[in-house]
């Protein structure tokens, strides 16, 4: 955030000088990331269970180079998803219900993902709807961007984006 002297005037000399942020503009984007390969699969659910996706929020503005020369997004997790396979959508409901809670909610992690590798996991998704642009943001004085980020974070674990 840019900040710059105003002169706004006061009561004695006539000038009093306060801070004006230049706005922010955050692009958040919404990515679902096959992670299935991080999981341990019981051998007995492995036959109803396609695919793992951990689900991420990123500002698509906002790359940064966390110890490499390539530039990365910061991925906020958001919570993860099971896909059935054809024979896990046959279960009896109980039975679903079971590997949800068996492997969709063993947590994630934030952390930082190669940009192009995130915006071809973007591109993909977009045919598949398994990523999303969300609404944009406009981050201004009395805000600050983690604290917006983390409003963002909280709507959309509640609001699933994809």
């Amino acid at each position: 955030m840019t900040a710059v002297t105003e002169n706004i005037g006061d009561a004695s000399s006539g000038r009093l000088d306060r801070k004006r942020f230049d706005p922010i503009v955050i692009e958040p984007r919404a990515v679902a990331i096959d992670e299935t390969d991080n999981y341990t699969i019981d051998p007995e659910d492995r036959p109803y269970v396609r695919r793992i996706y951990g689900t991420y929020l990123y500002d698509s503005n906002a790359r940064t180079f966390a110890c490499s020369a390539t530039p990365q997004y910061f991925l906020i997790h958001l919570g993860d998803y099971i896909e059935l396979s054809r024979a896990g959508r046959r279960l009896p409901l109980m039975r679903q219900e079971k590997l949800v809670e068996t492997y969709e909610y063993l947590g994630g992690e934030d952390g930082y993902w190669r940009c192009d590798e995130i915006e071809t996991l973007f591109r993909n998704g977009r045919r598949t709807k398994r990523s999303r642009r969300l609404q944009r943001v406009t981050v201004v004085e009395d805000e600050t961007y983690d604290g917006t980020m983390d409003a963002l974070r909280e709507h959309y674990r509640a609001n699933p984006p994809v």
